[in-house]
C-alpha cells in the first residue's frame, strides 16, 4: 500500500485488489470498517474472490452477455472486479446513496480505465432496484451486500431480475438476530424463529432463505439454492430465480421446522409443528424448542460447487487455498442431513475425549451412516447417526 495523492475529504490510500486498483479510505484511521467515510473491508475479500467464481460458473450456465446491478457499491471494488475478471458482461451499474461513495466510485473507475464502461449512480438501493422492475429493463444478477440484514432489500431485487434466469446473491452480517442471541430482531427481519446451538450458523442460512423463497414466491418465482455458506462473521447465498406458480409452490414444500432437544441435544425437522412430539423420542424429556420456519432443503448444487472449485484451479486468487479447502468440505457435505454436531462439544457432555475425526467419519460410514466434514465448523461433522451413537463409538475408541 502506498499513499495517494488525490485530494478527498478524508485520509485515503491505494490498493490492489484482484485486478483492481483502488482509491480507499486509510481503514488504520478507524476503529471498525464502519467508522469510515465510505465502507470497506479486507476481510471480505474472500466473498468477493468467491462471488467472481460464481458469476462466472453462471455465465458458463446461462451463454449470453450479462448484465450485473450492485445498488450497494460503496468504494466499486466488487463491480470494478467484476468488470476486469469476468467476460461477456454487456452491462454493469454500480449505486451507492452516499455522495462520498459516489464521488471515490468514480475515481476508481478511472483508476482502472473503466469510465465509460461502469454505470454509476447516487441514490437510495430501494428506488434504484424498483427501476429495473419494468419489463425489459430486468438483470441477470443483483448482488446485495449490505451492513446488516439484507431482508428489506429481498421483495425489490426479486422483481427487478429476469424471472426465469436471474441470480440472487445475498450477504448477511447480522449474525446476533440470526443466531438467537436477538431472537426478536429475528423474528422481525425474516420472520423466523432462530435457535442458539451448535449449529446455529447453519440456521441462520436456513431463516434467510426462507425469507428470500417465500419473498419469490408472492411473485410466482421459485428459488433454487446454488451455494451458501458461512464463514467468519457473515453468512452468504446464491441463489437462482425460476417462473412459475407450480415450481414455488414445490418449493415451498420444503419449508418447515427444526425441533431441538435442550436435554440431550436430539435435532429433526417437521413440516407442521402441531404433529412434532411433544417429548424428545431420544431420552423423553419435555425440553423441546424450535427454529423456523426455515428452508429444509439443500444448500448447494454438487455440479455448481465443481464448476466453482474447477474455476478456482484455474485462478491465481490471494484466498485460492481457502476457497479450495472450503468446496473440499462443501462437495463433502452435498446430499447430507440438517444439521452437525460439534464433536468437541459433544465429547464435553459425555466426558470422553475426542477420537481423530477421520477415524470418526469413517466408522459411521462403514455402519451405513452418512458422514462428512462440514464447511460450517471444523471441529464438526455432518451425519445421520443420531447423537448418542456417535457418544457410544467415540466411547469404544477410547477403550481401545
Amino acid at each position: 500500500m502506498v499513499q495517494n495523492m488525490t485530494t478527498f475529504s478524508f485520509p485515503s490510500i491505494n490498493i490492489k485488489e484482484g485486478a483492481a486498483r483502488l482509491q480507499i479510505p486509510d481503514m488504520a484511521q478507524y476503529r471498525v470498517p464502519t467508522e469510515a467515510p465510505v465502507f470497506y473491508n479486507f476481510l471480505m475479500e474472500l466473498n468477493r474472490d468467491i462471488a467472481t467464481l460464481v458469476i462466472k460458473a453462471y455465465q458458463e450456465l446461462q451463454g449470453h452477455p450479462l448484465t450485473i446491478l450492485l445498488p450497494m457499491a460503496a468504494t466499486g471494488v466488487r463491480g470494478i472486479r467484476f468488470r476486469l475478471e469476468l467476460p461477456n458482461i454487456e452491462r454493469l451499474i454500480m449505486n451507492d446513496v452516499s455522495p462520498l461513495a459516489y464521488e471515490l466510485m468514480t475515481r476508481n473507475l478511472e483508476l482502472n480505465d473503466l469510465t465509460d464502461h461502469i454505470e454509476l449512480r447516487n441514490d437510495d438501493a430501494i428506488s434504484v432496484l424498483n427501476s429495473f422492475a419494468k419489463r425489459g429493463q430486468r438483470v441477470d444478477v443483483i448482488d446485495i451486500d449490505p451492513f446488516g440484514s439484507p431482508s428489506r432489500f429481498i421483495d425489490s431485487a426479486i422483481r427487478a431480475l429476469k424471472k426465469k434466469t436471474g441470480m440472487i446473491c445475498l450477504t448477511a452480517t447480522d449474525m446476533a438476530p440470526l443466531c438467537g442471541v436477538t431472537p426478536q430482531a429475528c423474528l422481525r427481519k425474516y420472520g423466523g424463529r432462530p435457535l442458539r446451538t451448535e449449529y446455529c450458523h447453519e440456521l441462520a442460512i436456513r431463516l434467510c432463505l426462507n425469507t428470500l423463497i417465500t419473498t419469490a414466491a408472492r411473485y410466482e418465482i421459485a428459488i433454487t439454492p446454488i451455494f451458501c455458506y458461512s464463514i467468519d462473521h457473515y453468512i452468504r447465498i446464491y441463489a437462482l430465480l425460476q417462473s412459475g406458480a407450480l415450481k414455488a409452490d414445490a418449493v415451498l414444500e420444503q419449508i418447515g421446522y427444526i425441533v431441538h432437544c435442550l436435554q440431550c441435544n436430539h435435532r429433526f425437522s417437521t413440516k407442521n409443528l402441531l404433529f412434532a412430539a411433544s417429548k424428545c423420542p431420544i431420552c423423553q424429556a419435555y425440553q423441546l424448542d424450535y427454529a423456523g420456519p426455515v428452508w429444509l432443503g439443500e444448500l448447494f448444487d454438487s455440479s455448481f460447487c465443481k464448476k466453482l472449485h474447477r474455476e478456482n484451479q484455474q485462478r491465481q486468487l490471494r484466498s485460492k487455498k481457502q476457497i479450495e479447502n472450503m468446496l473440499q468440505f462443501v462437495l463433502e457435505e452435498v446430499g447430507g442431513p440438517l444439521t452437525y454436531h460439534n464433536i468437541h462439544r459433544l465429547c464435553k457432555e459425555h466426558k470422553i475425549s475426542a477420537p481423530p475425526m477421520n477415524w470418526l467419519i469413517e466408522t459411521l460410514r462403514q455402519k451405513g451412516f452418512f458422514a462428512s466434514r462440514t464447511h460450517f465448523s471444523r471441529i464438526s461433522i455432518r451425519t445421520d447417526a443420531i447423537r448418542h451413537k456417535i457418544a457410544q463409538l467415540i466411547q469404544s475408541y477410547n477403550k481401545n
